[in-house]
């Protein structure tokens, strides 16, 4: 049953913003007020940093890499001026109220600016994931974000045009009239179709006036963004979120955890995410400030400048720097790795409550050998970390908590806005993704599938009402997850409904926490578990090759490429032992029985991973078909 509120009776000055509500999502979902959001009484996304920028005109709202080792900086004011100037142009150049503007570009200051100026106007922007070499730019994809959409204008970091003109030459984006390059490129400035940003914002200088006479009005109803599901399976859909389901978000986060005007968000993950969008958006509101990465590869350079408070990452992230702080300290020789496990072993000691005169001492001790120096490669102020988009192995959290960081894992997803739980500050509890925002009702359904309400959910599907059908079930919203609640309220996922494996036995099997397993296990990177209508458990395993050729020297293993070490018996047979030893603790019909090992890392821009880092399982299937086949075969040949 859908359920309707009468919106009319709402209390207070702001009453209208809810009646505007009632028409404001798809008649499948429920309309769920927002009291907090009420209360903050913002009409609009910029409207919101418009009252931060009143607040703080001089605090720097973000910082950015001009050069290698040189950094500028806008201040609130400045934002504000550029987005009116933005704005003005957009109105120059025709566009108004629900037109759809596009971005191919990595995360910079430009991409703030222009988005406020779209929020103001009440356009439609329209997020694209772009990979860090340009010469591997998802042209595809992007093409089809684009098309669907029916964007009319993009924007272009100038590493990627030329990339996106030969693509538009050859005859994609064909929705798109007007293309702003944001980085000078001469080789392009005599087309017709390329102005610079530069020439945009002094066209938007020029006709300031054409604000003042724009009479749209841009409320919480109206749509924000279009938002395209990474689609790790089927085809991606547009998730649109609107103005009021993003600062709803926004207003109910600032319940759970504790951010502060002086914070510094170290931002890397794709703007073209909701995760990273989201985040933004909470900085902008308590007048913080953002520090953007000029890419993921240069974090560790760039956090040292920045020194971030706030530091929002996915799992991969903090496996990754996990794994090389422990080959840095592997490398360095037996003590030295002997003080980093023995730092470590005490950390975990002391971050688990353990007391006592001597654990003090020896974790002062362990804080000055190995956690202040790992804290500074990461800018020396981190206060917490937050973890999402995927489950973060409980082997990597306590990692983390072992050298006093704290790490909030969180879950959400983009049909949601984005947020659906949080761990909080000083609460958290590692293997869990914490609390439910106040504003948010859950259940879990007969199936263990988790559906929820709450102002946040999207208004739908962009030109997709047929997925909307298959998105909410009499109100409720539809997550795809299964999960548990305890007793005191917080959430742990099991897996993706989606993910649940059969075998042909009868047995179900979530593969996430077995994966988790496997990838905390230092000789493995990646790992895949399958069995779907087969007789048992197989793991796809793509080994850490610098680990793993250790261990070749060590057995003399002659080999002369990775594919050669992938493919060896002894070093399979290697594998097959680790993962019977890590997953002893799982049930008999989870255990993965055989292994095939991978040749190379999985990675997005070669089609394994989401732009979230999420395993494509039909693409590594695909891939690793014909090899599974084989194993199986001579399993019960």
């Amino acid at each position: 049953m859908v359920i309707n509120l009468e919106f009319s009776t709402c209390p207070g000055p702001f009453s209208w913003v809810w009646s505007t509500l009632a028409n404001m999502l798809n008649p499948l979902r429920a309309e769920v007020r927002s009291p907090l959001l009420e209360k903050a009484g913002f009409k609009n996304i910029f409207d919101m940093f418009e009252k931060s920028a009143t607040r703080f005109p001089d605090k720097k709202v973000v910082l950015y890499k001009i050069q290698t080792g040189d950094w500028g900086f806008m201040t609130y004011r400045d934002m504000l001026e550029g987005s009116l100037d933005c704005a003005a142009a957009f109105l120059s150049l025709g566009y108004s109220k629900g037109d759809r503007v596009s971005f191919v570009a990595n995360n910079r200051y430009e991409w703030m600016m222009l988005d406020l100026a779209a929020q103001k106007l009440g356009l439609i922007n329209v997020t694209n994931y772009v990979t860090p070499d340009p010469e591997k730019l998802l042209v595809n994809e992007i093409d089809f974000n684009i098309e669907n959409s029916g964007a009319s204008i993009v924007f272009v970091a100038g590493k990627y045009l030329p990339t996106f003109l030969e693509a538009a030459d050859s005859g994609k984006f064909k929705s798109i009239k007007k293309i702003v390059m944001f980085d000078e490129e001469e080789a392009h400035k005599k087309r017709n179709d390329i102005m610079t940003f530069m020439e945009f914002l002094d066209r938007g200088r020029a006709n300031r006036g054409l604000l003042a006479k724009y009479k749209e009005k841009v409320t919480l109803n109206d749509d924000s963004t279009i938002i395209y599901t990474s689609g790790s399976t089927g085809i991606p859909k547009g998730v649109v979120l609107t103005q009021g389901s993003l600062l709803s978000n926004v207003e109910n986060t600032l319940q759970m955890i504790d951010l502060r005007q002086s914070d510094i968000e170290m931002s890397f993950l794709p703007l073209g995410h909701v995760f990273e969008r989201f985040i933004n958006l909470l900085i902008q509101r308590i007048g913080g400030t953002v520090g953007y990465a000029e890419s993921i590869q240069t974090i560790a350079d760039d956090a040292r400048v920045v020194r971030p408070t706030v530091f929002p990452a996915v799992p991969r992230v903090f496996e990754k720097f996990k794994a090389k702080v422990e080959e840095n300290a592997r490398s360095k020789g037996g003590l030295s790795f002997k003080i980093y496990k023995w730092s470590t072993k005490v950390g975990g000691e002391y971050a688990c409550g353990k007391k006592g005169l001597i654990l003090g001492l020896k974790y002062r001790v362990a804080k000055k050998l190995v956690f202040d120096k790992v804290s500074e490669k990461l800018g020396g102020n981190v206060r917490f970390f937050v973890s999402s988009s995927a489950p973060l192995a409980e082997e990597t959290a306590n990692f983390f908590k072992s050298m006093n960081f704290e790490i909030l894992e969180a879950y959400g997803m983009t049909e949601a806005g984005p947020l659906i739980s949080i761990n909080r500050n000083d609460r958290s509890r590692i293997g869990t993704v914490g609390e439910f925002i106040p504003e948010l009702q859950c259940r879990i359904a007969d199936d263990g599938e988790i559906v929820i309400k709450s102002p946040s959910i999207m208004k739908g599907f962009w030109n997709r009402p047929d997925a909307e059908m298959e998105a909410f079930i009499d109100g409720w919203m539809a997550t795809g997850d299964i999960g548990t609640i305890s007793g005191d309220g917080y959430l742990t996922i099991t897996d993706r409904k989606k993910n649940l494996l059969k075998t042909s036995t009868g047995k179900y099997v979530p593969p996430a926490p077995i994966e988790d397993r496997l990838i905390s296990n230092e000789y493995i990177m990646q790992a895949m578990v399958v069995g779907d209508n087969r007789p048992h458990c197989s793991a796809i395993i793509v080994p850490d090759f610098q680990r793993l050729e250790h261990y070749a020297q060590e057995n003399n293993i002659h080999y002369t490429s990775y594919e050669d070490l992938a493919d060896h018996p002894t070093v399979t047979q290697f594998y097959e032992d680790v993962v019977k030893k890590e997953t002893e603790c799982f049930a008999h019909h989870e255990r993965p029985k055989k292994v095939v090992l991978g040749s190379r890392e999985w990675t997005w821009e070669t089609g394994e991973l989401t732009p979230t880092q999420k395993v494509r399982r039909s693409v590594i299937m695909q891939q690793f078909g014909d090899r599974l086949d084989l194993v199986y075969n001579r399993t019960h040949s």
